[in-house]
């Protein structure tokens, strides 16, 4: 019960105070007593992606950490998942160990730090069971208070991952995603830790923004409006379409190898509107670096490109004229021009 008495102040109070800054584990998608979607299409690595922020949260090996994604504090992690069995997740284990084992150089070994941060991941499959933290018709079930529990049993969690919100949650996702939202939200306000809950979009999202080319707006998760409204953040990871691709000089058929990560809603904190390019690279992501090719770069590209079939017309018609009886069936290339003059 709220008692209207205890909330009453004089507005002033505090004034010239400054407020204590966010507790960020994670910028800006893991706030500590705040509720983070991450939204996005099947198949883009979003439970790949989250395992690997866990990791880097318990072990403190920067998998993922570029530009405004940032890893700001060592912490607990529990990962709680109903897509992977427990080998699925030992698979993938061995995927991010493999990856730390590539980032290792003379002086820093990533593996065995990846080694000794496996003690605050906790992952825990739950495929063998039907687990339910949120009702319809009831609301809140037991599941989410023994959830609430093994939580403070584990001590001292830090960040709480759900994937995904479908498979926990007895409801319709346009209708009632929100309200799991809300009492997802309420568990990280008593606990106060930073709740991440991965969800899907919807199909009319994904069809308009692979036939636009264009990134996925906020509300492109199943039941959006709400589950973003009622959300801290709000993100998406998407593969890269079509108008990205050329932007950054990607070629069509390596396109799907690049996930963006965007969250356009970041309350009190800088959104990150241009996505953060990730490349799936053995299984894992990768931070992807890309450089923008200008219109410069592009003019350039095609002015070579002229030359070189400016270049090649002259040989051949050269080569032809010189050896009149000498007529393959396309031009040789340089290296066969080569050859034959």
């Amino acid at each position: 019960k709220i008692d209207p008495a205890a909330i009453v102040r004089d507005a002033a109070a505090g004034f010239d105070e400054d407020p204590p800054p966010l507790d960020a584990i994670v910028m800006p998608l893991a706030i500590r007593g705040s509720l983070t979607m991450l939204s996005g299409d099947g198949g883009t690595g979003k439970s790949m992606f989250a395992l690997g922020l866990a990791y880097e949260i318990a072990s403190g090996v920067p998998f993922l950490s570029h530009g405004p994604l940032q890893v700001k504090q060592r912490g607990r992690v529990l990962f709680l998942t109903a897509e992977e069995n427990a080998g699925d997740m030992a698979r993938r284990r061995s995927l991010w160990r493999k990856r730390a084992a590539q980032m290792s150089t003379e002086g820093v070994d990533y593996v065995a730090q990846l080694r000794a941060g496996m003690s605050d991941a906790y992952v825990i499959p739950t495929t063998d069971a039907v687990v339910t933290l949120y009702h319809a018709d009831q609301g809140a079930t037991p599941a989410l208070a023994a959830l609430e529990a093994l939580c403070q049993r584990i001590g001292g969690l830090d960040v709480l991952i759900v994937d995904p919100a479908g498979s926990y949650a007895f409801m319709d996702p346009t209708k009632d995603l929100g309200n799991f939202v809300l009492v997802l939200r309420a568990l990280a306000s008593r606990l106060n830790i930073a709740v991440l809950l991965l969800h899907h979009i919807s199909k009319s999202a994904s069809a308009t923004s692979k036939n636009s080319g264009e990134e996925l707006d906020q509300h492109a998760a199943l039941g959006g409006v709400m589950g973003v409204n009622n959300s801290r953040v709000g993100s998406n990871l998407q593969r890269m379409p079509g108008k990205a691709a050329a932007f950054w000089g990607i070629a069509e058929e390596d396109a799907h190898k690049f996930v963006g990560l965007n969250a356009p809603k970041a309350n009190s904190m800088a959104p990150i509107i241009t996505p953060l390019w990730f490349c799936n690279e053995g299984g894992v992501l990768v931070p992807a670096n890309l450089v923008h090719r200008g219109k410069a770069d592009v003019k350039r590209e095609a002015t070579e490109k002229e030359h070189q079939s400016r270049a090649q017309r002259w040989a051949w018609e050269l080569l032809q004229w010189a050896t009149r009886e000498y007529k393959p069936s396309a031009p040789p290339s340089y290296t066969a021009l080569g050859a034959i003059l």
